[in-house]
């Protein structure tokens, strides 16, 4: 199923990743989707995955999809803290998902899919994804924000057999975090996957 996956997806969506927003642009007023600040690149290159894990009907693939620098406060807190946990400028890791069906009876319930378990190795906290401007950057790759975008918020998400389905997620990066362990949880699957994702070098 990993070899069958691997080729599918190689020959499949490649991404392309431009430049970075900078400080400044943070001071700019709100930009539509067509004009957003564009990630930067990352040394790890959109077509190679950084990891892959498969049941017996389903096939996931991650790739690095480059990073950015927030332009806004996050509005998150960790548990007793009022100092937000990732101000103005903190780096956000883009993780591209493909997801890849095998199953006999022709395709695959991945309803529900989550990430919610997904941890930076060495931090206690969950992983935390960037709602704000995580969703401009998938428009500006020309991806769907979440499965849920993906699968257009259907009532049940259904996966035909070898016809790949990608989406974007942005999480935001711990300082001297260096690997996401992203568990993707699928109902209809015995266990949850995990894969990880080393970040690529500054």
């Amino acid at each position: 199923m990993r070899r069958i996956l691997a080729a599918a997806v190689a020959a499949g969506l490649a991404v392309g990743l431009t430049a970075c927003a900078s400080p400044s642009d943070a001071q700019k007023p709100a930009a539509s989707h067509s004009t957003i600040p564009k990630p930067t690149p990352t040394s790890t290159g959109s077509t190679q995955p950084a990891d892959l894990a498969s049941t017996s009907d389903l096939g996931i693939a991650i790739y690095d999809a480059g990073t950015y620098l927030t332009g806004k406060d996050s509005g998150y807190a960790t548990d007793g803290s009022s100092t937000d946990a990732f101000p103005m400028h903190s780096r956000v890791q883009m993780v591209r998902v493909s997801l890849d069906g095998s199953s006999p009876a022709g395709d695959v319930d991945v309803t529900g899919l989550t990430v919610k378990d997904s941890r930076w190795e060495g931090d206690p906290n969950l992983a935390v994804l960037d709602t704000n401007e995580g969703p401009a950057h998938a428009r500006s790759l020309g991806l769907p924000w979440l499965a849920e975008g993906a699968f257009d918020s259907s009532s049940k998400w259904k996966l035909t057999n070898h016809k790949l389905v990608n989406f974007l997620l942005a999480f935001y990066v711990p300082t001297s975090a260096t690997v996401l362990h992203l568990v993707v949880n699928v109902p209809s699957q015995q266990v949850p996957l995990t894969l990880n994702l080393t970040l690529a070098s500054d």
